[in-house]
């Protein structure tokens, strides 16, 4: 079952999980973007958990959104941080594909 069922469920979801003060409008192509970023997440996640090469198709999405510009901002009154991008959506999505470098990188 699609969890991401909707625009406006993705929407709602980026909100709940802190990325956007709001529910942003989402459009068809950027829910889409959303199910591909998950899918290859998971697929790089389940390698990773295997020992297997990540998949490099996979890898360069992840590695794409990880480039979105993302500026964070410290709130001098709340000490609470919030993030600038040009597209809330997308921004959102580049937070995403970077934690997920964090958590499936290792050091070299």
């Amino acid at each position: 079952m699609e969890l991401l069922s909707r625009a406006s469920v993705l929407g709602a979801w980026l909100h709940q999980a802190g990325f956007c003060d709001r529910p942003p409008p989402v459009d068809t192509a950027q829910l889409q973007e959303a199910r591909r970023l998950r899918e290859a997440i998971a697929h790089s996640a389940l390698a990773t958990s295997s020992g297997e090469r990540l998949p490099q198709s996979e890898v360069d999405r992840i590695n794409l959104w990880a480039r979105y510009p993302v500026t964070p901002r410290l709130d001098p009154d709340t000490a609470t941080i919030t993030f600038d991008a040009p597209r809330k959506v997308e921004g959102a999505f580049g937070r995403i594909a970077r934690d997920a470098v964090d958590l499936l990188g290792g050091e070299d």
